[in-house]
């Protein structure tokens, strides 16, 4: 078995390389070639989510979210919202 060399996990490129070199040898050949970062690389891979970050103010989080999503995601996130926990 081998052993990851590196113990940060994460988001930390070195063992984001390694799993890409370990999961995904062809994705990793793009990051190390410059044509695609590590980080996005792990989100193709299916390593990390896509995620963004928004302010905690609702109406500069609404402007963050029109930004970021398309018609038919703002349209789930709408749905999801409207759900009581139970």
């Amino acid at each position: 078995m081998i052993h990851n060399p590196s113990h940060r996990g994460g988001t930390d490129p070195a063992y984001l390389l390694w799993r890409l070199k370990r999961d995904d040898p062809a994705r990793a050949q793009l990051v190390l070639a410059g044509k695609i970062t590590v980080h996005r690389a792990s989100i193709e891979s299916g390593i990390h989510k896509e995620r963004f970050s928004v302010p905690l103010d609702p109406v500069a989080m609404a402007r963050a979210i029109r930004r970021r999503l398309d018609g038919e995601q703002i349209e789930a996130l709408i749905e999801a919202l409207g759900e009581t926990e139970g």
